[in-house]
Protein backbone atom coordinates (compact mmCIF):
# COMPACT_ATOMS: atom_id res chain seq x y z
CA UNK A 1 0.00 0.00 0.00
CA UNK A 2 1.37 3.56 -1.12
CA UNK A 3 1.80 5.97 1.67
CA UNK A 4 -0.57 8.26 -0.20
CA UNK A 5 -3.18 5.17 0.42
CA UNK A 6 -2.35 4.60 3.64
CA UNK A 7 -3.18 8.39 4.76
CA UNK A 8 -6.20 8.13 3.26
CA UNK A 9 -7.04 5.17 5.28
CA UNK A 10 -5.77 6.88 8.38
CA UNK A 11 -7.72 9.98 7.52
CA UNK A 12 -11.01 7.85 7.22
CA UNK A 13 -10.45 6.38 10.55
CA UNK A 14 -10.01 8.87 12.45
CA UNK A 15 -12.68 11.15 10.82
CA UNK A 16 -15.44 8.28 10.80
CA UNK A 17 -14.81 7.27 14.75
CA UNK A 18 -14.49 10.75 15.56
CA UNK A 19 -12.81 9.59 19.27
CA UNK A 20 -9.17 9.62 20.52
CA UNK A 21 -7.79 6.86 19.36
CA UNK A 22 -3.87 4.75 19.85
CA UNK A 23 -2.00 4.05 17.28
CA UNK A 24 -2.51 0.24 17.49
CA UNK A 25 -6.29 1.03 17.34
CA UNK A 26 -5.93 2.91 14.45
CA UNK A 27 -3.50 0.73 12.61
CA UNK A 28 -6.38 -2.42 13.51
CA UNK A 29 -8.70 -0.07 12.57
CA UNK A 30 -7.07 0.63 8.90
CA UNK A 31 -6.00 -3.50 8.84
CA UNK A 32 -2.21 -1.85 8.66
CA UNK A 33 0.67 -4.32 10.23
CA UNK A 34 3.01 -1.44 12.22
CA UNK A 35 2.70 1.13 14.41
CA UNK A 36 5.48 2.75 13.18
CA UNK A 37 3.68 3.02 9.23
CA UNK A 38 0.65 4.59 10.96
CA UNK A 39 2.86 6.96 13.26
CA UNK A 40 4.53 8.14 9.96
CA UNK A 41 0.91 8.60 8.55
CA UNK A 42 -0.12 10.96 11.35
CA UNK A 43 2.57 13.16 11.08
CA UNK A 44 1.87 13.72 7.16
CA UNK A 45 -1.66 14.61 8.04
CA UNK A 46 -0.59 16.62 11.05
CA UNK A 47 1.83 18.36 8.38
CA UNK A 48 -1.29 18.41 6.00
CA UNK A 49 -3.83 20.29 8.33
CA UNK A 50 -0.66 22.91 9.22
CA UNK A 51 -0.09 24.12 5.95
CA UNK A 52 -3.56 24.43 4.66
CA UNK A 53 -6.20 27.03 6.06
CA UNK A 54 -8.88 24.41 6.75
CA UNK A 55 -10.82 23.90 9.50
CA UNK A 56 -9.58 21.24 10.75
CA UNK A 57 -6.59 19.51 12.82
CA UNK A 58 -5.23 16.13 14.08
CA UNK A 59 -4.98 16.79 17.83
CA UNK A 60 -3.11 14.46 20.23
CA UNK A 61 -3.59 13.44 23.79
CA UNK A 62 -1.71 10.72 25.83
CA UNK A 63 -0.81 9.35 22.71
CA UNK A 64 -4.11 9.06 21.50
CA UNK A 65 -4.90 11.11 18.04
CA UNK A 66 -8.58 12.59 16.71
CA UNK A 67 -9.32 14.32 14.06
CA UNK A 68 -11.48 17.91 15.26
CA UNK A 69 -11.96 21.32 14.38
CA UNK A 70 -9.40 23.93 14.93
CA UNK A 71 -9.96 25.57 18.27
CA UNK A 72 -10.49 28.61 16.44
CA UNK A 73 -13.23 27.27 14.55
CA UNK A 74 -15.12 25.21 17.62
CA UNK A 75 -17.38 27.30 19.27
CA UNK A 76 -20.33 25.56 18.25
CA UNK A 77 -18.48 21.86 18.73
CA UNK A 78 -17.30 22.84 22.53
CA UNK A 79 -20.28 23.98 23.63
CA UNK A 80 -22.50 21.73 21.93
CA UNK A 81 -19.76 18.37 22.53
CA UNK A 82 -21.01 18.05 26.44
CA UNK A 83 -25.41 17.76 25.06
CA UNK A 84 -25.75 14.40 25.18
CA UNK A 85 -28.63 14.89 22.59
CA UNK A 86 -25.86 16.00 20.18
CA UNK A 87 -24.07 13.95 18.02
CA UNK A 88 -20.95 14.68 15.59
CA UNK A 89 -22.90 14.56 12.56
CA UNK A 90 -26.20 16.88 14.20
CA UNK A 91 -23.35 19.59 15.27
CA UNK A 92 -21.73 19.24 11.71
CA UNK A 93 -24.67 20.11 9.74
CA UNK A 94 -25.51 22.96 12.28
CA UNK A 95 -21.82 24.59 11.04
CA UNK A 96 -22.87 23.98 7.52
CA UNK A 97 -26.19 26.20 8.36
CA UNK A 98 -24.39 28.36 10.15
CA UNK A 99 -21.97 29.21 8.01
CA UNK A 100 -24.53 29.62 4.76
CA UNK A 101 -27.37 31.09 6.36
CA UNK A 102 -29.85 31.79 4.96
CA UNK A 103 -29.87 28.82 3.18
CA UNK A 104 -32.04 26.14 1.11
CA UNK A 105 -32.95 23.24 2.99
CA UNK A 106 -32.22 21.24 -0.65
CA UNK A 107 -28.69 22.95 -0.05
CA UNK A 108 -28.20 21.22 2.85
CA UNK A 109 -29.11 17.60 1.98
CA UNK A 110 -27.38 17.96 -0.96
CA UNK A 111 -23.89 19.02 0.77
CA UNK A 112 -24.70 16.60 4.16
CA UNK A 113 -27.01 13.43 2.99
CA UNK A 114 -30.59 12.40 3.63
CA UNK A 115 -29.47 11.51 7.01
CA UNK A 116 -29.66 15.44 7.89
CA UNK A 117 -32.90 15.49 7.73
CA UNK A 118 -32.78 14.27 11.26
CA UNK A 119 -30.43 16.78 12.23
CA UNK A 120 -32.73 19.23 10.95
CA UNK A 121 -35.81 18.26 13.08
CA UNK A 122 -33.53 17.99 16.04
CA UNK A 123 -32.05 21.52 15.70
CA UNK A 124 -35.54 23.11 14.79
CA UNK A 125 -37.25 21.75 18.17
CA UNK A 126 -34.46 23.07 20.08
CA UNK A 127 -35.04 26.49 18.68
CA UNK A 128 -31.19 26.64 17.23
CA UNK A 129 -32.63 27.07 13.66
CA UNK A 130 -35.90 28.51 12.10
CA UNK A 131 -37.45 26.82 9.00
CA UNK A 132 -40.16 28.66 6.76
CA UNK A 133 -42.00 27.51 3.40
CA UNK A 134 -40.13 28.51 0.30
CA UNK A 135 -41.43 26.78 -2.93
CA UNK A 136 -41.16 23.31 -3.23
CA UNK A 137 -38.01 23.50 -0.13
CA UNK A 138 -37.57 25.23 2.82
CA UNK A 139 -36.01 28.19 3.75
CA UNK A 140 -33.14 27.44 6.98
CA UNK A 141 -32.27 30.07 8.90
CA UNK A 142 -30.23 31.04 12.60
CA UNK A 143 -32.88 31.73 14.96
CA UNK A 144 -32.27 34.58 17.85
CA UNK A 145 -31.37 31.56 20.83
CA UNK A 146 -28.49 30.04 18.35
CA UNK A 147 -26.84 33.44 18.83
CA UNK A 148 -27.55 33.59 22.25
CA UNK A 149 -26.30 29.96 23.25
CA UNK A 150 -23.49 30.64 21.53
CA UNK A 151 -22.42 33.83 22.63
CA UNK A 152 -21.43 35.25 19.01
CA UNK A 153 -22.65 37.95 16.71
CA UNK A 154 -24.35 37.48 13.61
CA UNK A 155 -21.85 39.25 11.26
CA UNK A 156 -18.99 37.16 13.32
CA UNK A 157 -20.33 33.86 12.22
CA UNK A 158 -19.11 33.61 8.82
CA UNK A 159 -15.61 34.66 9.75
CA UNK A 160 -15.66 31.92 12.44
CA UNK A 161 -16.90 29.19 9.75
CA UNK A 162 -15.55 30.05 6.46
CA UNK A 163 -13.42 27.05 5.69
CA UNK A 164 -16.51 24.61 7.46
CA UNK A 165 -18.03 24.04 3.75
CA UNK A 166 -14.83 23.09 2.05
CA UNK A 167 -14.27 20.54 4.62
CA UNK A 168 -17.25 19.27 4.66
CA UNK A 169 -16.85 18.69 0.95
CA UNK A 170 -13.72 17.26 1.64
CA UNK A 171 -14.61 14.35 4.06
CA UNK A 172 -17.26 13.61 1.33
CA UNK A 173 -14.81 13.33 -0.92
CA UNK A 174 -12.97 11.15 1.40
CA UNK A 175 -15.48 8.75 2.17
CA UNK A 176 -16.76 7.92 -1.99
CA UNK A 177 -12.55 7.96 -2.82
CA UNK A 178 -12.86 11.04 -5.13
CA UNK A 179 -11.39 14.63 -4.81
CA UNK A 180 -13.45 17.81 -3.45
CA UNK A 181 -13.13 18.83 -7.31
CA UNK A 182 -14.36 15.79 -8.81
CA UNK A 183 -17.31 15.99 -6.42
CA UNK A 184 -17.80 19.14 -7.59
CA UNK A 185 -18.02 19.00 -11.00
CA UNK A 186 -20.59 15.84 -10.93
CA UNK A 187 -22.52 18.03 -8.29
CA UNK A 188 -22.60 21.11 -11.05
CA UNK A 189 -23.71 18.20 -13.78
CA UNK A 190 -26.48 16.83 -11.29
CA UNK A 191 -27.74 20.27 -11.54
CA UNK A 192 -27.59 20.83 -14.97
CA UNK A 193 -28.99 17.42 -16.29
CA UNK A 194 -32.09 18.07 -13.54
CA UNK A 195 -35.26 19.18 -15.68
CA UNK A 196 -37.57 19.23 -12.25
CA UNK A 197 -37.28 20.43 -8.62
CA UNK A 198 -37.28 17.48 -6.75
CA UNK A 199 -40.73 17.92 -4.04
CA UNK A 200 -38.17 17.41 -0.39
CA UNK A 201 -39.78 16.61 3.41
CA UNK A 202 -40.39 19.01 5.14
CA UNK A 203 -39.01 19.83 8.86
CA UNK A 204 -42.41 20.15 10.22
CA UNK A 205 -43.18 22.88 13.49
CA UNK A 206 -43.99 20.07 16.20
CA UNK A 207 -41.21 17.53 14.75
CA UNK A 208 -38.98 15.99 16.54
CA UNK A 209 -37.54 12.81 15.79
CA UNK A 210 -36.71 11.03 12.55
CA UNK A 211 -37.79 10.65 8.86
CA UNK A 212 -40.96 8.66 10.23
CA UNK A 213 -42.15 12.58 11.60
CA UNK A 214 -41.75 14.18 7.62
CA UNK A 215 -44.30 15.14 5.66
CA UNK A 216 -44.01 12.90 2.89
CA UNK A 217 -42.64 13.77 0.01
CA UNK A 218 -40.15 12.57 -3.48
CA UNK A 219 -36.97 10.88 -1.78
CA UNK A 220 -34.23 12.79 -2.30
CA UNK A 221 -31.76 11.29 -4.14
CA UNK A 222 -28.59 10.74 -2.60
CA UNK A 223 -26.54 9.12 -4.94
CA UNK A 224 -23.82 10.58 -6.65
CA UNK A 225 -23.35 9.61 -10.78
CA UNK A 226 -20.11 9.86 -13.31
CA UNK A 227 -20.96 11.40 -16.37
CA UNK A 228 -22.69 8.18 -18.12
CA UNK A 229 -25.31 7.90 -15.45
CA UNK A 230 -23.02 4.96 -13.28
CA UNK A 231 -23.37 5.26 -9.66
CA UNK A 232 -19.64 6.00 -8.18
CA UNK A 233 -20.73 6.63 -4.53
CA UNK A 234 -23.30 7.51 -2.01
CA UNK A 235 -23.39 11.32 0.01
CA UNK A 236 -23.86 11.13 3.17
CA UNK A 237 -22.21 12.15 7.11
Amino acid sequence: MEQEEINTHVEAVLYTTGKYMTLEEISEACGIQGVKIVSDSIEDLKRKYASGDGALEIQEQNDRFKLNIKKRYGFIASKLAGEAEFDGPTIKTLAVVAYKSPVMQSEIIKIRGNKSYDHLSQLKSDGLITSEKCGRSRMLKLSNKFFEYFDVAEKEVKDKLENIDGDVRKNVAWKMGTTPEHLANLEKSIEEQSTEIPIEKDVKEDETDSTENLEKGEPVDKNVYDDKGKIIGVLGD
